[in-house]
């Protein structure tokens, strides 16, 4: 809410330091809500926030889901940034596995701030693209834990551990 309405340049600025942005998804998820676009020199400021940050840098894929009407902001990432995606094939194949025009259904309703904020499980549904046949009662799916590190002053770093002790899935979910 605080940065809603703010051109993108008051935002970068507001956000560069703020407590509330953790990391480089959450600054970029972040201009959605400007109203004007991304110039190159602004993308360039956002590699020096990463940096500073010491924020990882983020899948490439992450920028093929933006809205059309806001893809010109994504188009100039892609275009200016040598510094803000990943290069590494472990993060890419994430979205080349689950598609970028698909979505992992959760079964909580979480925001943004909710994943790096606080410690807590989510279930999503998902059955694997190679898996054909599925015999088992209830969804495919998986739990992910996240694990922010705010008593170490440093929210940025977290851990998302994927669970594996069926026992601690919810009803229903496999």
């Amino acid at each position: 809410e605080r940065f809603r309405r703010m051109s993108t340049q008051e935002y970068l600025n507001a956000a560069k330091e703020s407590p509330l942005v953790l990391n480089l998804y959450m600054l970029i998820e972040g201009i959605w809500w400007c109203n004007e676009f991304l110039t190159p020199e602004m993308v360039h400021e956002i590699e020096i926030i990463r940096r500073k940050r010491g924020w990882s840098r983020i899948s490439p894929e992450f920028l093929e889901l933006w809205h059309p009407a806001l893809a010109r902001n994504a188009d100039t990432i892609k275009e200016h940034s040598n510094d803000l995606t990943s290069k590494e094939e472990s993060v890419r194949r994430v979205g080349k596995v689950v598609g970028p025009d698909k979505k992992i259904l959760s079964w909580n309703s979480c925001t943004v701030k909710d994943l790096f904020e606080t410690f807590q499980s989510f279930a999503f549904n998902f059955k694997h693209p190679n898996t054909t046949n599925c015999d088992l009662d209830g969804k495919c799916g998986f739990v992910l834990t996240f694990a922010p590190e705010m008593k170490s002053g440093k929210p940025h770093k977290f851990k998302v551990n994927l669970c594996l002790n069926q026992e601690e899935y919810p009803e229903g979910l496999h």
